[in-house]
């Protein structure tokens, strides 16, 4: 017993459609009592969202007003939504280049980046793929899923992800490629856990892993995933993946022989294609099983006149045309057909119609490509006369208008509001650029303001430094002074001399650094570095006993503001001091690290801070610096020892 698999489309259509008759009857009460136009568009939007349950007919007119509701309400996204709407609809009625005329605009547009443009998108795309799929032209169907699923991927949209994995397995059963579709079911299922949002995904999945198996002669697999299909799609309600997965049951049914379930299954799918639509000739696979149905049980005459039926090819855009049915015209389609009917003829021994049977179905072979392009080229023909009548008709209401002197009183009038126009543009924007100018001089005036504010801040700031600092070491130098004359002792003279001395120089090196720092622009820390080496230096003879040493680990080098230079190195000073004075220390380091950001460590193998310990003017001069630049300065015990730490 064989599954037939030559489009098994339906199962994809199916994996993302919720719905069914509970939902699309709530929609419908809504619709009956609404009127406006905002109230209708997102019922009519979501009552489409339900397109494989919705009669085709019902569905069509849906479409159509939502198309016309949202072509005048400027709201884009919706207007994509009724775009996709209306594709569904001719796509019910197998009207696929109808179907594609509206996706493709959608499918250029890309992904975009926001979600709703990206559903958009994978939605199009994914009934393009489908359009495709059902002229049987697999190969560019797979392009385009393949497509979505890269992109979905990088979007980590599971849903999209899941379905249109399961498309691409259910395209490569119909292709007889089993292992690769295999191998792309479990990738769907494996994006598609059981939760409320993916049960209609799950449900497809199953009826396809089902009809693989079945393929497979895995029986047992078979009817399990089935199952599993026919309870999930009676869970959510999803009438499409329910008769495809009765379908699945049924020929189950029939390969174990037991062909009153598959009669019983049979009628169920049936049943629920009605509800669907009213005509269960437009699916195939249905048809198929329904035709294998009857000869297995011996009923020939059956198969054979459901064969012919499904065989009546016609206008497809002529709805009125053979009491509504679908027709077959597609050739491959037909090809299936006749290789049903052929064996059924021979099966019942009316080697006649066998043989005339096995013609029509070698001819149809031999003509499958010429059809396909005798096809393209009609297409192309009335493409051609089409826009041939459409060049005629505009060229025509052009002689009219040349005629008419109307036109060229409107022309007059345009040029005229055109030239104002451009008038009242250009002496708008002269004046927005006379604003801009003064607003750029207003700032630019308020910018030198605040630089000079600053500057004489940091002046200011700096000369009290300087006033307190050499105050000091004048008052020092003074009582040295007044040693030396009131000392009769030589060695206190001899101490005065070397104070003096020792305060002289504590004055020129205060000098030295604030000169060192204002008459630069700026100050990159390689420089600050040199400077605090310096400073190791000058005092190093005064500390014999104690080991200085400076290490740098600069990858960048960051610049500095003169001000902030000058502060810097007055807290790495201050540090410097403290330890040497108070810590009794015998190594002492200054570290200094520049990358992203740049630190500054001063640290000493000394006795450390106590922990009662009150902070000393220095230890306030020092946060005070470190505040007004905003850097960060802390102590730590090191144990032993202390380290100061000052950070950007």
């Amino acid at each position: 017993m064989r599954l037939p698999a030559i489009t098994i489309l339906i199962i994809l259509l199916s994996s993302t459609a919720q719905a069914q008759t509970r939902t699309i009857d709530s929609l419908k009460s809504r619709l009956r009592v609404v009127t406006t136009a905002s109230a209708r568009i997102p019922l009519l939007l979501s009552l489409c969202e339900e397109h494989f349950s919705l009669n085709r007919d019902t569905l069509f007119a849906f479409a159509q007003e939502t198309m016309a509701l949202t072509n005048s309400s400027g709201n884009s996204y919706q207007q994509d939504l009724a775009a996709i709407a209306m594709a569904n609809a001719y796509y019910r009625w197998g009207w696929m280049d109808s179907s594609l005329a509206f996706i493709n605009p959608l499918v250029q547009k890309g992904p975009g980046k926001s979600k709703p443009e990206q559903d958009i998108y994978f939605k199009a795309a994914r009934l393009q793929a489908l359009c495709y799929g059902g002229r049987s032209d697999f190969k560019n169907a797979l392009n385009i899923l393949y497509t979505i699923v890269g992109r979905a991927e990088k979007t980590k949209d599971s849903i999209v992800l899941g379905s249109n994995m399961n498309t691409i397995g259910s395209v490569l059963i119909g292709m007889d490629n089993n292992t690769s579709a295999l191998d792309w079911l479990r990738r769907a299922l494996s994006f598609t856990p059981a939760e409320k949002k993916f049960l209609g995904n799950r449900a497809a999945i199953f009826a396809n892993m089902a009809a693989l198996f079945l393929q497979s002669g895995k029986t047992d697999s078979a009817q399990w995933m089935a199952r599993q299909a026919v309870a999930l799609s009676q869970s959510v309600e999803n009438l499409n993946t329910l008769a495809s997965a009765l379908r699945i049951e049924a020929a189950i049914a029939s390969s174990l022989h037991n062909y009153a379930d598959a009669e019983a299954a049979l009628k169920k799918m049936i049943e629920v294609r009605f509800l669907q639509n009213n005509d269960a000739s437009m699916y195939v696979d249905d048809n198929l099983q329904l035709i294998d149905f009857y000869m297995d049980t011996g009923q020939y005459q059956k198969a054979i006149a459901t064969c012919k039926e499904r065989l009546v090819q016609g206008n497809v855009y002529d709805t009125s045309a053979n009491g509504g049915k679908t027709l077959s015209n597609i050739i491959s389609l037909r090809l299936v057909y006749y290789e049903a009917l052929a064996k059924c003829y021979q099966k019942v021994g009316d080697m006649k119609n066998y043989q005339a049977t096995l013609e029509e179905l070698i001819t149809a072979k031999d003509s499958f490509y010429k059809v396909n392009s005798a096809e393209a080229i009609a297409e192309m023909q009335t493409k051609y006369e089409v826009e041939k009548k459409e060049n005629t008709i505009i060229q025509q209401r052009l002689d009219l208008t040349r005629k008419n002197y109307i036109f060229y009183g409107s022309l007059l009038l345009t040029v005229i509001v055109v030239l104002f126009g451009i008038f009242l543009f250009r002496n708008f924007r002269k004046k927005q650029m006379l604003r801009h100018q003064f607003a750029m001089q207003a700032e630019k005036k308020n910018t030198e303001e605040g630089i000079r504010a600053a500057e004489e801040k940091e002046r200011k700031r700096i000369a009290a430094d300087l006033h307190d600092n050499l105050g000091a070491y004048a008052a020092s130098i003074s009582s040295n002074l007044d040693q030396l004359t009131q000392g009769n002792n030589r060695g206190t003279q001899q101490n005065a001399m070397e104070q003096l001395r020792a305060n002289a120089d504590a004055i020129v090196s205060e000098l030295s650094d604030t000169i060192w720092a204002l008459n630069k622009t700026a100050l990159p820390i390689s420089t600050i570095s040199d400077r605090i080496k310096l400073l190791i230096r000058r005092i190093q003879p005064s500390y014999p006993s104690v080991m200085m040493e400076v290490a740098e680990e600069i990858e960048t080098d960051p610049v500095l503001l003169p001000s902030q230079a000058f502060h810097l190195f007055r807290i790495v000073q201050e540090a410097i001091n403290n330890a040497l004075r108070h810590s009794g220390c015998s190594n002492l380091w200054v570290k200094i690290y520049s990358g992203k950001s740049w630190t500054i460590q001063v640290q000493d193998n000394g006795r450390g801070m106590p922990d009662n310990a009150a902070p000393g003017n220095g230890l306030y001069n020092m946060q005070s610096r470190a505040k007004s630049e905003g850097w960060s300065l802390s102590w730590r015990t090191t144990n032993p020892g202390t380290t100061v730490e000052i950070n950007s």
